[in-house]
Order: C-alpha cells, then sequence, then structure tokens
C-alpha cells in the first residue's frame, strides 16, 4: 500500500558502517511509497539524511556497499597520532567522500525539496547538543541549540562533524567552534524533530537493543575503546527511545486524568483543558506520538570494519526487513 506524506518524520541513528543497514531499510521504505518531510541524523546518518532528502537513495546504497575502509580513515601509526595530536585516525578520506557526494547539484535538491534536514551534533566549547538544519522555522532551546548551515560548504562541515567519535577522530572548527559526534548525548536525534511538529516519526537505530556476549578478548587499546563507545552509544539509544516513551506515557496519562475528572465532576471539556493549561506543564499542547521503531535482530558489529561485503549483508538485512519493529504509541 502506498503511503502519502502527512507530516511524516525519520530519524537516523549513528552506526559508521552499519549505515549500510539504515540504508536497505530506506530503501524498502521508499519502494514501499514512503517519503518524509523531516529528516533527522546523527553520525553516519548525518550523511544519509541530506542524500536522502535530495532523494539519491541508489547514490546511498553505492556508498554502503562499496566503501573500505582506506574511504573513510587513515590509521597509519594512531599512537604517535594520538600522542602528538587530538586523534587515534586521519580523517581526511572521510572528509573527500564527503565533499564528493555532497556536490552542488546535490546541494541544490537538498535545498529545493522542501524537506527539513537536522544533523545532530554537540559543541565542545559548550557542551551543548546542536542541530544543523536548512530550515529558518526552527528555533534552540534550553535543550538545545538549532543553526541553519549558510552553503554547502557549511554543510559538509556539519556531516563531518556530526560522524566524527573523539578521540577516535579530530573535531571539527566550525565558525571557531569545535563539534564532534552528536551520539554523544543524541544517538536517536529526535527531540528538534518532535518540537517542530512531528507526530509520525520512524526511527531507524543500528542497535540491537539487548546485550550480548562479546568473545573479544580486549588486549588492544583501540579494542577496548571501540568496545567502550558501543556500550556508551548502546546506553544513550536505549535512553533517547525510554525518553520517547514516557513522553507518550505522560500524554496518555494526562488524557486518562482529563477522561475521570470528567465523568466524575460534570465540567465540560473547555473547563478541564483550562485546569491543565499551564506553562509548568510539560506536556502542555503535545501531542501523541506514533513513533516507530525499526532496529536489526542481529548485532550488527563495531562499525569501523567497513567491509564491503559485510556492509553488503548488513544492506541485505536491512532491505528484508529481517527486524525487530514495534510502536511506541
Amino acid at each position: 500500500m502506498t503511503n502519502k506524506s502527512e507530516n511524516k518524520s525519520i530519524v537516523l541513528s549513528g552506526g559508521g558502517d552499519k549505515g549500510a543497514f539504515t540504508v536497505g531499510v530506506i530503501k524498502r521504505l521508499t519502494e514501499q511509497g514512503n517519503s518524509y518531510d523531516m529528516i533527522g541524523g546523527t553520525s553516519t546518518g548525518a550523511l544519509i539524511a541530506p542524500l536522502l532528502a535530495a532523494g539519491e537513495v541508489h547514490r546511498l546504497q553505492h556508498i554502503y556497499t562499496s566503501v573500505k575502509k582506506s574511504d573513510v580513515i587513515k590509521t597509519n601509526d594512531p599512537l604517535v597520532r594520538i600522542v602528538t595530536g587530538n586523534s587515534l585516525y586521519d580523517i581526511s578520506p572521510l572528509r573527500e567522500l564527503v565533499r564528493k557526494n555532497l556536490t552542488d547539484e546535490i546541494y541544490h535538491k537538498i535545498m529545493t525539496s522542501g524537506k527539513t534536514v537536522f544533523i545532530s551534533t554537540v559543541c565542545l566549547n559548550n557542551s551543548r547538543l546542536t542541530y544543523f538544519t536548512n530550515s529558518d522555522l526552527i528555533k534552540g532551546n534550553s535543550k538545545y541549540d538549532v543553526i541553519k548551515w549558510k552553503n554547502r560548504a557549511e554543510l559538509i562541515e556539519c556531516v563531518m562533524a556530526s560522524s566524527l567519535q573523539p578521540v577516535l577522530m579530530q573535531p571539527e572548527n566550525i565558525s571557531g567552534n569545535y563539534f564532534v559526534d552528536g551520539g554523544l548525548k543524541e544517538y536517536v536525534p529526535a527531540d528538534a524533530i518532535i518540537d517542530a511538529g512531528a507526530s509520525d516519526i520512524t526511527c531507524i537505530v543500528t542497535t540491537m537493543g539487548n546485550r550480548y556476549y562479546d568473545p573479544n578478548n580486549f588486549r588492544s587499546a583501540a579494542d577496548i575503546l571501540l568496545k567502550t563507545i558501543e556500550i556508551f552509544s548502546n546506553d544513550v539509544s536505549e535512553n533517547d527511545l525510554r525518553s520517547a516513551k514516557i513522553y507518550n506515557d505522560g500524554i496518555n496519562y494526562i488524557q486518562e486524568c482529563k477522561d475521570r475528572i470528567q465523568r466524575s465532576s460534570g465540567l465540560t471539556r473547555e473547563e478541564i483543558d483550562n485546569l491543565f493549561t499551564s506553562a509548568k506543564d510539560p506536556f502542555y499542547n503535545k501531542r501523541l506520538l506514533n513513533l516507530k521503531i525499526i532496529r536489526p535482530a542481529i548485532d550488527l558489529g563495531p562499525g569501523l570494519d567497513f567491509d564491503t561485503a559485510k556492509m553488503e549483508r548488513m544492506f541485505a538485512e536491512g532491505y528484508n526487513m529481517n527486524i525487530e519493529t514495534f510502536n511506541l504509541a
């Protein structure tokens, strides 16, 4: 069945090469007729989001089934780099990959698509979650800042910033401030999309959502660091989804309270609504979310292998919808 786009949004988590799974899911969803008015992404999802807005699903499939590790990072002399610099890896190949795929033509498609794109980052200077966007209408608040990117060059910087895991990769300087992976604060970047008015949201998450046994002996510093980041990312993603569920539970509870008061008091609905009208009410004027979570049924690995055969399997895992899907409505 074809679904019409009516304020539908999609949110894309991080995960490095596990973005192949995300792209597989996206291809199946778009083939089913789904399209999205707002698109949010963090880390690998930040590269996918603008290309999805431009309608470049085939390009995304090519990227996430063909790139090799050498196309993303340089790993020579990591010890020297961490002692003398600010990262384990040189990410100049990733910058060239992003630049090559976010061309002037594609940038024009993004900016004329009518779609709102959010790219999630964290500013190291002020510790704030920061969304970069192509919209003039979305404003920041006490939870996060919102900055509109100015041109193609700044969009590339935003995508780079969102993809850069601290210590592994050096921060991105944007207008004098330094930004890193948005997954530090929000692995599933849905806050701004919810605040922008979305109520029908599909979240593609690259983590399983449960623990598994890892037989790695963790002898190298790199293995330990990657596992630490994986544990951290899993916990952040679970907290993001738990927060969304609490949001819906709160709205449902307020609605239940209103129904009970109406049945027992004889007050009109308008009078009851007025009782719950308060600037201090965190659920005031909020909508119940139709929130669908799509995630893999198997562990997809650490995220920095960039093995093409493995990425093709992850793409197929997403495309064939061998996944765990559930709603938080």
